[in-house]
């Protein structure tokens, strides 16, 4: 294999004082998430940079401002020399990752955000998902393509 047949693709963490950002890839063929191929930044910001061969990945996007998160969760095609492609996507805003139990995979993503100033996001290259748990994954995808889910909206 060369370099010329992977597709290059930028996560990304922070871990400042408010705000917290983690952004991965999901391989749904080795239910688990894609380690990178390297990192550049720090304890604080920086890049994750993949390098995966083309096809079908779940894109989980995790953004935290004081005590809310939002979680976006896609299912994207990543073709070299291409645009990602976002096939599928659902938003999810919630203030308790409790929220999220009905996923093991969400909710460990979102278990994993960095805080101040390190991160804790590495634990989740070496967990491997079963089958199980990424057809939750799928199946969440296919039914709510396109919506949005509110912790708050659902306790009111």
């Amino acid at each position: 294999m060369t370099d010329q047949d992977f597709v290059i693709f930028n996560g990304a963490y922070q871990g400042t004082t408010n705000i917290r950002n983690l952004k991965m890839i999901y391989s749904l063929k080795r239910n688990k998430f894609v380690s990178p191929f390297s990192t550049h930044g720090d304890r604080v910001l920086g890049d994750i940079e993949y390098r995966v061969f083309p096809g079908t990945y779940v894109l989980f996007d995790l953004w935290q401002d004081h005590q809310n998160f939002e979680l976006y969760i896609s299912l994207v095609k990543l073709v070299k020399d291409q645009d990602v492609e976002v096939l599928r996507k659902v938003n999810i805003y919630f203030t308790n990752d409790e929220y999220l139990d009905n996923s093991k995979v969400a909710y460990d993503f979102a278990r994993s955000v960095p805080g101040y100033h390190f991160t804790r996001h590495e634990d989740l290259y070496k967990k491997i998902y079963t089958e199980e748990d990424t057809n939750v994954l799928l199946e969440f995808l296919n039914q709510y393509d396109g919506k949005e889910f509110s912790e708050e909206a659902e306790t009111e």
